[in-house]
């Protein structure tokens, strides 16, 4: 997912190099290193921007926010399943993901929730195609809200080994405090370390 305005940062997220590549670049090479098909969700007029990396799917004319670039993504291929994944998640790594499709079964949603927050990591989940109409009603009653949509859902809740793989950044103060982090080396299960 990368169709967001970063207005908050003031810049790009998915373009925001933490592990010497832009952020964007990083995950779609991560979920190839893991066999899984990659997409870009984004708007129309981010197309340039993105053009090279993998395949892109818009998120229509809607501005709905995330529920519209994984409504886009099931129009598209509707006979999928759909791991979603935040570009400002700079801290997930190759583990985080396949604990995520391990867990992967016969509920409606599995997602990562922190034990320190009420509500799951709705941009780490993994959406079962049987929810396109549901997304679809949604959308038809204004309900873009995927935290109120999932309090419904059949769900199966996939604790992280470590908090700092659900961080996200937001902020200038967050992506200091990542940088930080990823300076120090104090990154969870660093990729090649398994």
């Amino acid at each position: 997912m990368a169709g967001g305005r970063s207005s908050r940062l003031g810049r790009d997220k998915a373009f925001i190099e933490y592990h010497g590549k832009p952020q964007v670049l990083h995950l779609y090479e991560m979920l190839a290193s893991l066999q899984v098909p990659a997409y870009i969700s984004c708007q129309r007029s981010q197309a340039d921007q993105f053009q090279g990396i993998c395949p892109l799917i818009f998120d229509g004319d809607l501005s709905i926010g995330p529920l519209g670039g994984i409504f886009a993504a099931m129009g598209a291929y509707p006979v999928h399943d759909w791991l979603v994944i935040a570009s400002d998640m700079p801290m997930v790594t190759e583990r985080t993901l396949v604990r995520l499709m391990q867990k992967y079964g016969k509920k409606s949603v599995t997602t990562y929730k922190s034990q320190k927050k009420a509500f799951p990591e709705v941009l780490l989940t993994i959406y079962k195609k049987e929810l396109l109409p549901t997304f679809r009603k949604a959308i038809h009653r204004r309900n873009y809200s995927l935290q109120t949509l999932l309090k419904s859902m059949e769900k199966h809740f996939v604790i992280p080994e470590n908090e700092l793989e659900l961080l996200n950044v937001n902020t200038v103060e967050d992506l200091n405090a990542v940088l930080h982090l990823i300076r120090d080396q104090q990154l969870p299960n660093r990729p090649n370390s398994d």
